[in-house]
Parts: structure tokens; C-alpha cells; sequence
């Protein structure tokens, strides 16, 4: 049904919202409040007797800062949280898709197993992930290489990884997790399975995040790819090795 209704009424669930857009927000409120040009908005009335936002939050933001005393809403009643996150994702991947951080969380609110799984390897290290987790704490925003990696080893990998990062650095962070240093240390876990992992992860240490990103971006034209932290790693892990424990590179088109 269709309904005006109070804009404080409504609730915005952050668990699965995405974060304001100021530069929308206030590109309404320069236009003016235009009733047909903001349609309707689409919320679930909860069994809780709470009416929650599930489309449109940034047009109620903005009618909250225009004094727009009523927002025209079609409501429906019965939804879970996580059927309202589920739509809340199919919505906006056919109007604007949504980044990987966010998409993480509508999954992880809609309690996909893949989200759950990542989340809960990421927070058995001490971290938490970006719109997840709140601010406090270490904070990982590589979320496509992480589920990259568990998309294609699992747990195992995923962990093993992290395992080879924890060691060298003593914390999984948002600074020792780059996107393709985590590719490329999973390349050397899943293309060598034989290898000293706490050799690798003495020689990351020893040269640190800055010195490995630097010589992986000499190794393809100043881009720091995942191809180029495998290669420089492979050579830092072979140098002073005997020549039958050294590893060559598997590299794949």
C-alpha cells in the first residue's frame, strides 16, 4: 500500500545501507524538494512495529534536511532483515551497482554463507572489514582479492595467507593487505604448496610492504600487479637457497 508518512518515522538500517552520498544529497536539496521527480520510497514495516528504509534512503535524508514534514512511501509489512537486504542489493545492481565493500555488506546482512565465512576468518585475526565492522580496529577494504581467494581455495587458502601475512607483519590490517600483495602471496600458497612458508614470510618481513610494492612495480611497466609481487617474492625466497630447495616461477597466460 501507499502512504505518506512522517519522515522520522522511518528508519535506516545500517547494517546493509550503504553511507550517505553527500554530493546526491545535496544536489536535491539545491533543486528543491519535487515531489514527482522523488517518487515513492519502498519500506518494510517490521514485525517489531519499526518502519525500515529499504529504497530510497538518500531522498529521505534529503526531505530531512528541506523540512519536508511527509515523504509519500510504499509499504509492506513482513519482510526479515535479511529479505530486506537481499532486495535492498537486487535493487540497486539493476539501478547503481553497488562497490565490493558494499555489496559485502548487504551479503554479509543477508547472512550469505561466503560473506559469513570471510568475515568470521578476517576476525579470528584480531581485523574487521570496512562498513562491517565500524571504524575501531584494523579495517581491510580488499574485499574482491579476499573473496577471490576463498572463491577459489576456501578456508584453507584464504587462512593460509593470511597465516604467511600475520607472520611476517604481526597484524592483518588494511596496510599489509593491498589487493595484489594478497594475490601474490596466495599465488606462491597455491602454485607451491611445498614451500617454507616462514622463509616467505621472513623475506616479506625483512623487506617490508613499501620495498616488495616498489620492485613488483619495476617488474611490469610501474604497475604493482599480483604477477609482479609473485615474481619479486619468488626471488627473494630463492636468494642464498641451495639451488635444489629453490622454487621456479609458474607463470600462467
Amino acid at each position: 500500500e501507499f502512504a505518506y508518512l512522517d519522515k522520522y518515522t522511518l528508519r535506516i538500517d545500517d547494517t546493509y545501507q550503504r553511507e550517505d552520498e553527500k554530493d546526491l544529497i545535496r544536489k536535491i536539496v539545491a533543486e528543491g524538494w519535487d515531489m514527482v521527480r522523488a517518487g515513492y520510497l519502498l519500506a518494510n514495516e517490521r514485525s517489531s512495529g519499526e518502519i525500515a528504509i529499504v529504497d530510497g534512503q538518500q531522498r529521505l535524508r534529503s526531505a530531512r534536511e528541506l523540512g519536508e514534514p511527509e515523504i509519500l512511501v510504499m509499504l509492506v509489512s513482513g519482510m526479515s532483515v535479511i529479505e530486506e537486504a537481499e532486495l535492498y542489493c537486487d535493487i540497486n545492481e539493476d539501478r547503481k551497482p553497488l562497490n565490493a565493500l558494499q555489496r559485502f555488506k548487504g551479503a554479509y546482512a543477508s547472512e550469505k554463507p561466503w560473506a559469513k565465512a570471510i568475515h568470521e576468518i578476517v576476525r579470528s585475526y584480531g581485523a574487521g572489514i570496512a562498513k562491517v565492522d565500524g571504524t575501531k580496529g584494523p579495517q581491510l577494504i580488499a574485499i574482491t582479492a579476499l573473496r577471490e581467494i576463498y572463491a577459489r581455495g576456501g578456508d584453507i587458502e584464504l587462512r593460509s595467507t593470511l597465516d604467511v601475512i600475520y607472520e611476517a607483519f604481526g597484524i592483518i590490517s588494511r596496510d599489509t593487505t593491498h589487493a595484489n600483495f594478497l594475490r601474490g602471496v596466495h599465488l606462491m600458497i597455491c602454485r607451491h604448496p611445498d614451500l617454507d612458508r616462514h622463509r616467505l614470510a621472513k623475506k616479506i618481513a625483512e623487506h617490508g610492504m613499501i620495498s616488495l610494492k616498489t620492485r613488483a612495480a619495476a617488474m611490469d611497466r610501474g604497475s604493482a600487479n599480483a604477477r609482479g609481487f609473485y615474481l619479486v617474492m619468488i626471488d627473494e625466497y630463492n636468494h642464498r637457497l641451495p639451488a635444489k630447495r629453490q622454487i621456479d616461477p609458474k607463470l600462467r597466460s
